[in-house]
This record gives structure tokens, sequence and C-alpha cells, in this order.
């Protein structure tokens, strides 16, 4: 019998109509929120569990045996595991205390079943979702089981990043020693005869030519002369695609790819990769489209293939061109240029290997003799991980203009030691990270989008006019005064008992149902007594909950404060000064230090000074220019009793208008607009028009999630001029890849039509009607 049928049926029923009024509709326990309920299947209730006639609590047990079994994507049984990762005897169980079953073990619900019966129990359970609030606690969402897209679908980029001169040996594209077939395919030699042949063809030209690859290299890709900044040092992309294009006709037999137009779309598809930006994603079913594969001897038959025998040649092609760029081309062009980002930027720039360990050991011998210092004691290893004496790991150097930034990527274990490393992050870290976060006097904003509303309060309390000064920290992380951490972390958690337990709390955010009605989830991490901050969003349960002691946090704490170290060489280095960039705490101890540095600036300054803070970028507003001169005095020397030093060369003081975090705010009205820099103005990678219009609407509505198109915060004016900027920035996007995108797919009018009615209804949506002959006089130039 169904619920709801049942509840037909009882119309009269003096007792169950309250209770199932209590229970569902009225607070529950007292926390101020419903349980709202919903019929969204229709399964047939199994006999196996009503039949048995199990306890309440035994058949609660045997329910999420059952949805487990039946691989059901029921929110109940969010963070299910098996009995064997648990080490326990029962087939399934929860790594921690599991809320809804403890809630539906509850004498409330105890009474509910007996009331309905087992067979509308189940029913309950099964067909209906269940809501308290903004969680989900039962119920089947209609979602995706969250598989990331298999790595072999996509081209790995970092394959071809951050290599050095020590690292070649390892980075031959073509080794003597491999088998090459089984790097392609992962299976012995036998299947493929004639691509066998084919590839150890290529690997004895590759031998052959090997002493000319210094000589084709200097001629085409040679230094760079008339230099300006480290970006000047990098060699041009057309070059390093020039070079890669010479070296692969040497060594590539021609039957490898089968015909010249088979040999154009691959140099044109090696082209496009070699342009991309660290955070594209390049699919290797994309790289794989537009060859001939009939073309390709040692891949089809003479005679015609059947449909099967296409599909499978389809398969093979694809397994080859991802080991081709992803193993051969990548080494490749790592074997003879170090491939590096920006310092905050995704764009990659291409220095000869020479070149980048000169500018790299210059800066290397100065930080190293600044900042770190020797630990010859200290015995840790990339082999192991739970036996190092240290949380290590190793450098990476970004460029920027005129230096390089010093990260330090951790260390995250080898082989076994990797979930090691995976569980103390999770379980450890993270909550120490959590707490501190939480607990921290927090006095700067959460990003960009918040100024416009910072700005408009500071409006509201102040008259006359205003002065601005803007300056940032000098190395942020490399002179951030350590003795202080330590003390300001005591002091945040100085009311806290020694013995008190944060309980952390995880859930699955559930993003709204795709086209296709299934929805996608991230898991979240959630401090409790915090849940109210993400009412916005909706969850379900992940049945993974951690706590830790105040004393376990700050045992943490100073481990990663103590214990962190870089190893570089076989050789273990601890900071003499700062924290190591990387780490997962060292933004967390800066955040805490500049709260107190933000405090400390406000105490100087009196009631009509604004300071607005994002991370070490630092703003400081007044309505009387003595005081910002202040200020300025202050900052020229080192700031007292935090021993850090601002940078002078961008340090701004303006009564007109000053640039701030990639805006430009007019002080005479204290409005904001945004730079068009400021947005991602990079090519998108994608193979159709119908994914690249997708990826611009995702732009667009990110930002105007934000303040800076709130039309009761921002006056007409500067309404207008964001509007014209953002729509800018589309239409920038959108040009910079029609090219790419065109050779894949063929452009449609009513399709460029509906994107620009898209973007049109989104903007009024968000800005109001009243801006409509606006924003069209605007896509009418798109």
């Amino acid at each position: 019998m169904r619920f709801d049928q049942y509840v037909d049926e009882n119309k009269t029923s003096d007792d169950f109509k309250p209770l199932i009024h209590d229970l569902f509709e009225t607070r529950w326990h007292g926390t101020g929120r419903e349980i709202q309920i919903e019929r969204v299947k229709d399964r047939k209730i199994p006999s196996t569990l009503v039949e048995p006639n199990y306890s309440h609590e035994e058949l609660i047990d045997m329910l999420v045996g059952y949805l487990a079994d039946n691989r059901f994507e029921n929110a109940l049984i969010n963070g299910l595991v098996t009995g064997d990762d648990l080490e326990i005897a029962n087939s399934y169980g929860f790594k921690g205390r599991n809320a809804v079953t403890n809630l539906l073990k509850s004498p409330e619900f105890r009474l509910v079943h007996t009331i309905i019966g087992t067979e509308t129990f189940l029913d309950l359970l099964i067909n209906y979702t269940a809501r308290m609030g903004n969680v989900y606690l039962w119920g089947e969402l209609n979602e995706s089981n969250y598989k990331m897209q298999c790595r072999s679908s996509q081209l790995s980029i970092k394959n071809m990043l951050y290599s050095e001169i020590w690292s070649l040996p390892r980075l031959n594209p073509l080794p003597e020693s491999a088998s090459l077939i089984y790097d392609v395919f992962k299976t012995e030699h036998g299947r493929h005869p004639k691509l066998e042949f084919l590839l150890e063809s290529m690997r004895i030209h590759h031998m052959n030519h090997q002493p000319d690859y210094p000589y084709i290299l200097d001629s085409i890709c040679p230094e760079p002369t008339n230099i300006k900044s480290n970006f000047d040092l990098a060699v041009g992309k057309e070059c390093v695609i020039k070079f890669v294009t010479i070296i692969l006709e040497k060594i590539m037999p021609k039957e490898l790819f089968g015909s010249p137009h088979n040999k154009s779309v691959l140099f044109k598809k090696i082209a496009e990769v070699l342009n991309s930006h660290k955070k594209d994603s390049i699919y290797v079913c994309n790289v794989a489209k537009n060859f001939k594969i009939t073309d390709v001897g040692w891949l089809v038959p003479e005679r015609k293939m059947n449909k099967h025998e296409f599909i499978k040649a389809q398969n093979t092609w694809t397994q080859f061109i991802w080991w081709f760029f992803n193993s051969m081309l990548f080494k490749l062009v790592a074997s003879f240029f170090h491939v590096t980002d920006i310092s905050q930027s995704f764009e990659l720039l291409y220095y000869r290997h020479d070149t980048w360990r000169r500018i790299s050991k210059h800066f290397k011998d100065k930080y190293y003799g600044r900042f770190l210092q020797r630990r010859p004691q200290n015995l840790n290893s990339y082999f192991t991980y739970a036996r190092n004496d240290d949380f290590i790991g190793s450098q990476k150097l970004l460029p920027k203009a005129h230096d390089l930034r010093f990260i330090t990527m951790p260390f995250k274990g080898s082989r076994k030691n990797v979930f090691e490393y995976m569980d103390r992050h999770k379980n450890e870290v993270k909550i120490a990270n959590l707490v501190l976060s939480h607990k921290r006097r927090k006095n700067c904003i959460n990003s960009v989008s918040d100024l416009p509303y910072e700005l408009l309060k500071y409006k509201n309390q102040i008259r006359g006019s205003v002065y601005a000064l803007k300056f940032d920290i000098r190395q942020a992380y490399d002179t951030l005064p350590r003795t202080m951490i330590l003390p300001l972390i005591s002091e945040l958690l100085k009311e806290t008992p020694e013995t008190f337990e944060f309980h952390i709390k995880r859930y699955f955010v559930l993003s709204a149902p795709t086209a296709t009605g299934k929805r996608n989830r991230r898991k979240l991490s959630v401090l409790e007594g915090h849940e109210s901050t993400f009412s916005d969003k909706v969850l379900s349960h992940a049945n993974s909950p951690s706590v830790l002691k105040k004393s376990e946090i700050m045992k943490i704490v100073e481990q990663q404060l103590e214990h962190v170290a870089l190893l570089s060489s076989s050789e273990t280095f601890h900071r003499k000064r700062g924290v190591f960039q990387g780490f997962p705490l060292s933004g967390v101890f800066c955040e805490i230090v500049y709260d107190k540095l933000t405090e400390y600036l406000l105490s100087l300054g009196g009631g009509n000074v604004k300071i607005i803070r994002l991370a070490d970028d630092f703003l400081i507003l007044s309505t009387q220019m003595d005081i910002i001169a202040k200020y300025q005095d202050l900052i020229e020397k080192r700031i007292p009793q935090f021993n850090i030093m601002v940078n002078k060369q961008k340090s701004v003081v303006s009564e007109e208008t000053i640039d701030f975090l990639g805006t430009t705010i007019n002080l005479k009205t204290l409005s904001v607009t945004k730079n068009l820099d400021s947005y991602d103005l990079t090519p998108v990678r994608v193979s159709s028009f119908k994914a690249l219009y997708s990826t611009l609407a995702i732009h667009l509505k990110q930002a105007l999630a934000s303040d800076f198109f709130n039309a009761d915060i921002n006056d007409e004016d500067t309404l207008k001029q964001n509007i014209q900027i953002l729509i800018q920035s589309l239409s920038t996007r959108f040009k910079k890849s029609k090219k790419s995108v065109a050779r894949n797919d063929k452009m449609e009018t009513t399709r460029f039509d509906q994107f620009l009615l898209l973007t049109e209804k989104l903007i009024l949506t968000k800005v109001g009607t009243s801006y409509l002959t606006f924003i069209r006089s605007l896509l009418k130039t798109f």
C-alpha cells in the first residue's frame, strides 16, 4: 500500500493525522525546521524486507543493505562503505555517526512504523524524498554518482610542466628500454604488428637525429633579445611549434598517419594544444577528430570495414592519439623547454632549459640564503611518508615580470601512502583550517564582488571628500612574522576549554538538475553550529563526520608551522622567516596575522577611516588627507610590531580615482567599475558552438552574481559602465574562440541569436527591464 493512499484511506483517523502533522509539518525536535516529503518514485516494495518481520532497528539496517546492494542513488546511503574498509564483520557501515539512520531509529519513527505498517513505512523511505530545510534526509535525488571524467579522456598538460635539466633522462619521448606498443595500448605485443614496426622505426630515427636537435633548437628558438621582463625571456609559442614540427618531420614514418591530409591535421592539433592554457580541458576525442582513419594502413584492413570494425578502429585511433600527445609529444616538449604558467595567470610560457636554469639559479641562491636554513639531521624522503621527520614539499617557481614566485607543493605520499596523506588531510589539517577560519577575527572582504557594498556602507557614514591609499605586503608569505602566529591562535582559542570537541559535519552540495535530469555534487565540510551559512544550498548528508579537541587543533597547527620543510636534492630546508606558500594552513596563518595588522592600522586612524582588505592587498579610505599622509609615512619603513614591508612601487595615494583589485574606484562618488582585464578573456577550447555558448553563459552568470550588477547598490551610470564592460568581455572571448571552434563546427545564425537573447534575459533579470534599450544597443555590436 502506498503512503499517499494510506493517508487518503484514513482521513478520519484522529490518531494518524496529528502524528503525521507533528512529525513532518511542524518544528522537529526544536530545530525550527520542518520535514517535507514528496513522492518521486513508484518502486515495488521488496518482500524480502517485509516478510521476515524485522524489528524496527533491524529493518532500517536491512533497508540500508538493500539500497546498497541494488546501487540505489538514495541519500540515506551517502557515505556508506563496505565492512572491509572499516575492518568490521558487517557488509556495510558508516565511518561515523549517521544522523539520518539515528533519526529513523528514534521512538517517533518507530511509532510511525507501528501505525502505518512495514510495507507503507518502506514505501515512505524508498519512493519518497524527505527534506529538512535545505538538507535531504532520504530518497532518490535523480543524481549522478559523481564520477569524474575518466582521466584518459583528457590530455594532461601537466605532463610537460615544470621539467628541469636534472629530470631530462626520464623525459625521453621514445626511450630504448620501453615497449612502445605497450605504452600505447597497455597490452602485450602482437595485436598491432604494423604499428609496432612503425614505432620502432620512429625510435631509431629519433636516436639517429638526436645530435642534430641542439642545432635545430638554436636555429629556430634562439635566446630572445631586447629583454624588459622575465616574460620576454620565454620563447615564442610559434617558434616552439615550428621546432616540434621539424623534429616530428624528421623522425615520423609517413605511414604512421597515412596521408598528407592527416599529417596536416596533426600539426594543426599540435599548434592548438601548445597554444592552450593550463586550465583548459582538452578532450582526446576532440583531438582525434578530422583525421581520415581509412588512410591509416596499420589501423584498418584493405577491404571495406563493417560497422563493428569501424567503431573498433575509431577506439584504437583514440588510444593512439592519447599516447601520441600525452606521452610522446609532451615529453618531447619538456625535454627542450621548461613549460610553466605565469604567476596569478593560466597562460603558459616556454623557456629554454639553459635560460630557465640561469634565471632560477640566481633567484634560488638569494632566496635560500634569506629565508631557509638547512637541517641535515632531519631524515626525509619522497619514497616514504609516515617515517619522515617532517611534512615535506617540492619547490615550484612561477615567473613574475621582474621576479619569481616561490611555491612549495606538499608531498602527498607514494602508492599506499597517498591514502594516509588523504586521511590526515581530511580528518586533521582540513578541520584545523575550518576551525581557525571560523574563529579568526575576520575584518576583510571575501572577494572583489564585496567591494560595491563596502563602499556604499562607507559612503553612508561620511560627508565630504575622500582620499585613498592602497598598498600590498612585500613577499607576504616569506616575511610573515612566525613568532606572532602561535600566540595569535592561542588568543583566538583561549576561551575554548582544552577538552572541547569541534564536530565537523560533511554534506554533498547538490547542483540544479542538468538538461538530462541528473545532478552533480561536491562535498562540503561544515563546523557544527554554522550550518546556516549554507542555507541557500541544497544538501544531503555525506555521513562521514569528524571530531577534534582543542588540544589536537593546537598540535596540528604547531606541526604545520614547525615541521613543514622543503626537500631539495635530498636535503631538508626549514624556514628562517615566513611560511611556505602552498602548504594547507599557510593561507589561514597569513589571514590571522593580517587581521591583527588591520586592527592595528584602524587603531591609528580614528572613526572616519575605512580599511578594505583582501589577502595582502590593503585600501585605506579617509576624509582627511593628513591621516592618509600619516599612514603613508608609516609604510615607508617596516611596520612596527609586525616587522613587514610593503611594495613601495605599488603604493598609491589619490583623491580622484584609484585602481584596486582589478577595479577602478571613483573617490568622488565612491562608485566602482570592474576593469575589462579582470575578466577571463582567454579563448574557450571546445569543439562546438553549442559548448562555446554554454561556457560563455556560465561566464555571464558568474559575473552577474556579484554586487557590481546590484541595482540597489550602484547608481545608474555605474551600472551601465559595468554592463558595457561585461558584454565587452563576452564579445572579446567569443571572438578569440570563434576561429578555432569553426574548424570543427558550423556557426548557425539561429543558435547565435538564441545566445544573444539568453544574454539579454539574464542581464535584465539581474538589473531590471529599464535597461533593455541600452543592453540591446550593446548586443548589436557583439
